[in-house]
């Protein structure tokens, strides 16, 4: 009894972290019958692999992830196929990887607090607890990357060729879910190609290489010799964009500060401290005269903010984007606050930038740097290397993709805080729970919307009207009106069409020959007629009541 009260007392943030988990799974309620952004395509996979027994990805998704069909898949044969079963498929994957990235922080020396500490900061985030109510692949593959990490991590401590072989078949799910896995077994090789005893631990290496080696090389295969539309189209642009040599070595540059600027965002508590810290650091070297520490404190704060002041010129006057955040694709909520609110987002983040990038300079500048790591301890390191070279050179960078860094960020903060974050553990706590909770009424928000738009599409189609008759939300027209294939027969399909053309072009075409409208209005649409059939009630981020409505054109006989 004394042993398991001593567990519990000792993991005690592990164990609140899990409860919030659950009381925010509560909370939102992901038993909700709608797909939320493009995760209709990767369950139209998954259905397409019940009703046949073979995985084919849908046209429509860009990424090759039998892991996650399968895994869904499960799920959906147990539960019976739904949205709701599809999600609960995630959060099960949140619940295991949070577990592990507990356990990964305790591998790199932090205590129980602290690991504690970042990792209720990881779910708290804000694209990791949104997406983790969702089908889409990013949360699965942070997931499954973490496990990952994880295992391998204690395998290379311990010298487990058990774990070294578990760590392996969770590479292999990470890289069959997002083809970016690779990085994990590209990490692995090059710890063990440059260490002391790559001759003598060639088998130990080789037992966590062999799975992740054989799903990157079948990722390889199937990318090039049955891509899917949607792979070929960002084949072609991706070839396209390596022929613009000065574009892609500018957003080589680029990209890393605003890489830091968003993660700075998705971990705004630790900002805050981070700051506090860097404040009595500056103190200390003046009240004390520590003249060697002073100049190059200041010479790398300097450096930093200066790299970060020029990824924002850069990118306002080079890429066009908005001198204030957000500066990526996808996610709009951003964009949809007041100019005030964004202005003080791009500040504060901006300061996290500079921050961050000062603490990733002392991590491999100072004695207790890269060469004093143990090996188990530098994959971290060298897997988030291999991930940033991928992100750095693909034509595409948007904000979802980035929480794949969160991991080595927070560990690495967390390392910088050291007793800082026990000191102020409780304030720190409740940074990150105030962030949960606004990120949690947030999603909830977006999945009450989405599926009562997604009900008001059902109503009408269920009385036996013929989905194409019926212009419901995007990913409704995509699911059950066949949007996307229909646009795909439209079009030719050699030259791959830019997917512009089907939001610029075809869906508004298509909205202005249907009969039942979905629209968050009751007023018709400029100059033409319609009637309400039906409106569908539902609570906004705000727990204001909102509606969706259902018109129906009125024609010159009715």
């Amino acid at each position: 009894m004394t042993t398991i009260h001593s567990q519990l007392k000792q993991h005690a943030l592990l164990w609140l972290g899990l409860a919030v988990l659950i009381l925010t799974i509560l909370f939102v309620n992901p038993f909700r019958e709608t797909p939320f952004e493009d995760d209709w395509a990767f369950a139209l996979t998954v259905e397409h692999l019940l009703n046949t027994g073979n995985y084919r990805p849908h046209d429509y998704a860009g990424m090759n992830m039998p892991f996650q069909a399968y895994w869904g898949g499960l799920f959906a044969h147990v539960l019976g196929y739904s949205f709701s079963s599809l999600r609960i498929s995630t959060l099960l994957l949140v619940f295991l990887g949070l577990i592990a990235f507990y356990y990964l922080a305790r591998e790199h020396k932090l205590d129980d607090t602290q690991a504690g500490l970042i990792t209720i900061g990881l779910f708290a985030s804000p694209l990791v607890l949104n997406h983790s109510f969702t089908f889409m692949t990013d949360v699965p593959f942070l997931m499954c990357l973490i496990v990952a990490l994880f295992l391998y991590t204690r395998a290379i401590r311990l010298h487990s060729y058990s774990l070294m072989v578990l760590a392996s078949i969770a590479a292999s799910a990470a890289i069959l879910t997002r083809q970016f896995g690779v990085a994990l077994p590209a990490g692995v090789f090059f710890l063990w190609a440059f260490s002391r005893e790559c001759r003598q631990k060639a088998l130990f290496f080789w037992a966590g290489l062999i799975f992740p080696v054989v799903a990157g090389l079948w990722q390889l295969y199937t990318g090039i010799v049955t891509p899917n539309w949607t792979a070929r189209y960002h084949m072609r642009l991706q070839s396209l964009y390596f022929t613009d040599l000065g574009t892609v070595l500018g957003n080589i540059l680029w990209r890393p500060t605003v890489i830091l600027q968003y993660l700075a965002l998705f971990s705004l508590p630790f900002v805050l401290l981070a700051l506090l810290v860097l404040t009595f650091e500056i103190k200390q070297s003046r009240v004390h005269t520590i003249s060697s520490k002073l100049p190059r404190l200041n010479v790398l704060l300097g450096v930093s903010a200066l790299y970060i002041l020029a990824g924002v010129i850069y990118g306002h006057f080079v890429n066009h984007v908005s001198w204030l955040i957000p500066y990526l694709a996808w996610d709009d909520t951003l964009a949809r606050l007041s100019r005030w609110q964004r202005g003080s987002l791009t500040l504060i983040t901006s300061f996290g930038a500079i921050l961050y990038a000062y603490i990733l300079v002392l991590r491999y500048s100072n004695s207790q740097g890269w060469e004093r790591m143990p090996p188990s301890e530098r994959l971290l390191d060298l897997v988030s290397l291999f991930l940033l070279m991928q992100l750095l050179i693909f034509r595409t960078i948007g904000d979802r993709y980035l929480i794949a860094f969160l991991p080595f960020l927070l560990i690495v903060v967390g390392r910088h805080l050291g007793s800082w974050l026990n000191r102020f553990s409780t304030s720190t706590a409740m940074a990150c729970l105030a962030m949960l909770v606004t990120c949690a009424i947030w999603t909830r928000g977006l999945l009450t919307a989405a599926e009562a738009e997604w009900k008001a599409a059902e109503l009408i189609r269920a009385t036996g009207v013929d989905p194409v008759r019926i212009y419901g939300s995007p990913t409704w027209n995509r699911y059950y009106g066949g949007a996307f294939d229909d646009w795909r027969s439209q079009i030719d399909d050699r030259k791959l069409t830019s997917q512009e053309d089907f939001w610029i072009r075809y869906l508004p075409e298509r909205s202005r020959s249907t009969e039942f409208l979905v629209t968050g209005s009751a007023d018709s649409p400029v100059n033409e007629k319609w009637e309400v059939v039906t409106e569908v009630p539902y609570s906004n981020t705000l727990f204001r009541v909102k509606h969706f409505y259902v018109l129906r054109r009125v024609t010159g006989d009715q």
